[in-house]
């Protein structure tokens, strides 16, 4: 029975199928032309840009320039429709990190335009991983690719930090991860795991 399924599915795939299972892949590929115009790709400049409720398609690299400029901030990794206790709607984390003095960038991990753009209120932009960039459809590819960029040598000590949605950065030096939005944080800890 397994090897009916993988021999279907390869059939489907290898005739055209745009099949897509959400949540796996990018999700770019399901944007209408409309919406796919309102994606941002090879920005220069994506620090200090104003929210002019496009979405902006980056790299960690880009981001870790970003927050080489603060003293503390806060990297959500946010998956649109998560249904996790470590999920909060984009106004909740806004809040959190007002609280906590945290410059706040939020990254989704897929394209999801009518979620992005629901939730696409605050000061800056929305921003999803650049999945051309990382030359993989595959969310699970592009995303460690972009985790590996964002954090460095601290990934290749902690696997898990592949799955961190929320991590804390001094300058651009990745500090920790926080589980949820919802426990009290230090912003001045500089060490791992304090």
């Amino acid at each position: 029975m397994r090897y009916l399924f993988a021999i279907i599915a390869a059939m489907l795939f290898a005739q055209g199928c745009n099949a897509q299972m959400v949540g796996l892949t990018s999700g770019y590929n399901q944007l209408s032309e409309t919406e796919k115009a309102d994606v941002l790709f090879n920005t220069k400049d994506i620090c200090d840009m104003p929210n002019d409720h496009k979405i902006v398609a980056i790299n960690g690299k880009q981001l870790k320039e970003c927050l080489a400029q603060t003293d503390s901030a806060m990297v959500y990794r946010w998956v649109p429709h998560c249904n996790g206790k470590a999920c909060v709607p984009l106004n909740v984390c806004r809040a959190y990190a007002a609280r906590h003095n945290l410059k706040l960038y939020i990254v989704a991990e897929e394209y999801d335009y009518e979620s992005m753009q629901g939730q696409n209120s605050g000061d800056k932009p929305v921003f999803v991983i650049d999945h051309k960039h990382y030359k993989a459809n595959l969310r699970s590819r592009y995303s460690k690719k972009f985790a590996r960029d964002l954090m460095g040598d601290a990934i290749s000590k902690d696997r898990e930090l592949y799955y961190a949605l929320f991590m804390v950065f001094h300058k651009d030096q990745f500090v920790r991860t926080i589980p949820t939005v919802l426990e009290p944080i230090n912003p001045e800890s500089t060490a791992l795991g304090k």
